[in-house]
Formats: C-alpha cells, structure tokens, sequence
C-alpha cells in the first residue's frame, strides 16, 4: 500500500514538473535585448540614396531605377532636402519599390505582415506629412523549441538626406500564445496623417513647439500595443492614442 502511494506520488511530482516546464514555454521567452525597429538588430543591412524632389514621379511612371547603392553614414551625405515631407501612402508606395529593388519580389502583403510603423514630423503647427518612417514587415516561420518563429526586414527613409537604409534576416521569437498580429493598414479608416491632424486638433496645437520644449512628432503604431495610433510630442508632454478604425481617441497626458 505505501510502495503504490509512493508510486502515485512520483508520478503526481513528475506530472506537475511537465505541466510548468509546458507552462513556462507557452507563455515565457528568453528576453531579446534587440528590437525588430533597430538597424542594428539585422545581420544583412545596406543603404540607397535617392532624388526626393522626383522619386514619386518616376514611380508613377513606372521607373525602376531610381536608387543608387550607398557605402557611406548618414553624416557624410552633404546635400541636404528643405521641407519634403510625405504622406503615409508616398512613404509606402516607395517602400515598397525599394523591397523590389533589395529581395527582388513584390511586396505582396499578403505573404508579409506588418510588424510596427513609425512617422516623424518637426514640431510646429498644422504639420503636413512627415520627414522619417521606419517600417517592419515580418513573416511567420512556423515553431521551434515550443517558440513561434519570425523572419523580420526593416525600411527606414529620410527624405531630408534622400536616403534609404534597410536591414534583413533577423529572427525574432515569441511565446505559443503571443502571436505577432498584423498591421492590416488597409482596412483602417484612420491613416497616420489623419491621426496627425486628430492629435493637432485636440490639443497638439495648442502645445508649446519650442525647440527647448518639444523636439518631434512622432506617430507611431506596434502589433504587440492593441494596434493603435499613438501621436506623441516627444518632450513636450502632449500625447494622445488614437483608434485606427473608429477614430475616438484618448488623451495620455497635456
């Protein structure tokens, strides 16, 4: 009778070990110190310069050689772009002639997602467009080790530096339960421009645009952060997030 109680508890003992290794696993990664939206988290990178005042043009014309391969840093480039900025749709169009022009394939949503967006503007009122965007597709790998896989490329464009800087082939994890979930930016109402005038007009005007005080605007959008526009007047106290399909929004701080 004690050897089988024994025996059972063995066996309880072993059962309760499996479930919390299962447990650990389904919802616990290993922290990754890198981050999908940094350069440097990407072994294979390189840049493009371009000509911003003619690029669009060109891609409607259905030009294809319109970037030029770049070897040097940022902080070489001499020539410099006054008050180009473009919309959220300008800023896709040329990401998208820029996967073509790096992987050779097009960029068909529908084998990448969209991991995270990001937009920058200066400080000042009734900003139109914007002057920076990053961008992260991803694609799922499938998984390994009890851990979801993803494949991840990151665009960034500074139209003021007529520059294009991409990285690709970084492996990001992500527990069983915590999938990465798309971006679907074209089944929203509300884009990144209109969430610029949303935030100006709820109080971003009226926001001290001083270079002391606030330094940019930055709207931002991340899969892991409920897929919300999140308008930000970095420094200068003034943020607000913004629903992409109903446009109701809600004020962080003023």
């Amino acid at each position: 009778m004690v050897k089988r109680l024994f025996t059972w508890m063995l066996i309880i003992v072993f059962m309760l070990m499996v479930f919390v290794f299962l447990g650990i696993n389904l919802f616990i990664v290993e922290e990754d110190y890198r981050r999908p939206g940094r350069l440097g988290s990407y072994p294979h990178s390189g840049s493009y310069t371009f000509n911003p005042e003619t690029i669009l043009e060109s891609l409607n014309r259905k030009e294809s050689n319109v970037f030029t391969a770049y070897s040097g840093s940022a902080d070489e480039i001499e020539l410099y772009y006054d008050l180009i900025t473009w919309s959220q749709s300008d800023y896709l169009k040329i990401a998208h002639a820029l996967i073509q022009k790096i992987w050779g394939e097009s960029p068909d949503l529908k084998n990448w997602n969209i991991e995270s967006l990001y937009f920058a503007q200066d400080c000042k009122d009734n900003p139109k467009g914007f002057n920076r965007f990053d961008i992260v597709y991803y694609k799922e790998l499938g998984v390994t080790n009890w851990e979801r896989k993803y494949v991840t490329r990151f665009i960034e464009i500074q139209p003021w530096r007529g520059l294009a800087r991409w990285g690709g082939d970084a492996i990001f994890s992500s527990s069983l339960l915590s999938r990465w979930d798309n971006i679907d930016l074209e089944n929203f109402v509300i884009s990144a421009d209109d969430a610029l005038q949303i935030a100006g007009e709820n109080g971003g005007n009226e926001t001290d645009k001083s270079a002391d005080v606030c330094s940019t605007i930055r709207v931002s959008m991340y899969q892991h952060d409920n897929k919300i526009w999140d308008v930000n007047y970095f420094a200068a106290n003034f943020r607000i997030r913004i629903d992409p399909n109903s446009g109701k929004y809600e004020l962080l701080n003023k």
